[in-house]
C-alpha cells in the first residue's frame, strides 16, 4: 500500500483511497454558461426569451373524440354515395344489352324512320298505286308516286328506308375497315363490301328520284 502511495506522489496523481475508507463526497457541478444573447434580448435586455416546453414523456398525442350522432352521419354520408353509385353502375353494366343488339335496334329504327312508318300510319296511303298506259289504255300497278315529292305508297317507302339503310351499312363497314387490331383479311373484305353497299344504294336512291320526278334538279334549256 505504501508503495502505491509513493508511485501516486511521484506521478503527480492524487493518492488512492485506502482500503476500507468511504468515499469522498461529491462535488457540486458547475452550473451551465448562459445561452449568448439574440438580437432580440440584445436590444431589449430586460425581456426574458421565450421558455421551451418540455417534450412530453412517453405520451401519445391527444386524440381526436369519435363523432357521433349527427356529425357522424354527415361525415359518412359522401362515402354512402359513393358507393351507392358504384353499386348502381355495376347492376346497369349488367343489364346493358350486347354492342351487336344494340347496333340491331338502331339500324331498325333508322330503316322504320326512313321508311316513312309516321306518314303511312297518318295518311294510309295504298301499298301501290295504278296508272293508265299510255299505249294500251289499260291500268297497271305503279310502285312510285309520281311528281309528288312529299308523297309516298308503302312500297315506295319500304324500298327507300332499305336503300338508305344499306348505305348506312355500307359506311359502318367501310369505318370499320380502318381498325388496325382487325387481321388484314377482315379489314379487306370490310372494305370491298362496305364500298359496294355505299355505292348500290346511292346509284339506287338516284333512279329512283328520277321515276319520281323526272325533271328533278337537272337543268332546262
Amino acid at each position: 500500500m505504501e508503495f502505491l502511495i509513493r508511485k501516486a506522489r511521484l506521478s503527480g496523481g492524487a493518492a488512492p483511497p485506502p482500503a476500507g475508507a468511504a468515499p469522498p463526497p461529491p462535488t457540486a457541478c458547475a452550473p451551465p454558461p448562459p445561452p449568448p444573447p439574440t438580437r432580440a434580448t440584445a436590444a431589449w435586455p430586460h425581456v426574458r426569451a421565450p421558455r421551451a416546453r418540455p417534450a412530453a414523456r412517453g405520451r401519445a398525442p391527444p386524440s381526436a373524440p369519435p363523432l357521433t350522432g349527427a356529425r357522424a352521419r354527415r361525415r359518412r354520408r359522401p362515402e354512402h354515395k359513393r358507393m351507392q353509385a358504384e353499386r348502381t353502375w355495376e347492376r346497369a353494366q349488367e343489364r346493358l344489352p350486347r354492342p351487336m343488339t344494340a347496333f340491331g335496334l338502331v339500324l331498325a329504327s333508322y330503316f322504320l324512320v326512313t321508311s316513312g312508318v309516321a306518314y303511312d300510319i297518318i295518311n294510309e296511303p295504298p301499298a301501290v298505286g295504278t296508272q293508265p298506259d299510255p299505249l294500251t289504255g289499260k291500268v297497271r300497278p305503279v310502285a312510285f308516286m309520281p311528281y309528288r315529292i312529299n308523297g309516298q305508297y308503302i312500297i315506295e317507302g319500304l324500298t327507300g328506308g332499305l336503300m338508305y339503310t344499306l348505305g348506312a351499312l355500307g359506311i359502318v363497314l367501310l369505318d370499320r375497315a380502318h381498325e388496325r387490331s382487325s387481321p388484314p383479311n377482315r379489314r379487306l373484305g370490310c372494305l370491298c363490301v362496305g364500298a359496294a353497299l355505299a355505292a348500290a344504294a346511292y346509284a339506287a336512291t338516284l333512279s329512283f328520284l328520277r321515276i319520281k320526278m323526272p325533271n328533278y334538279m337537272m337543268a332546262t334549256g
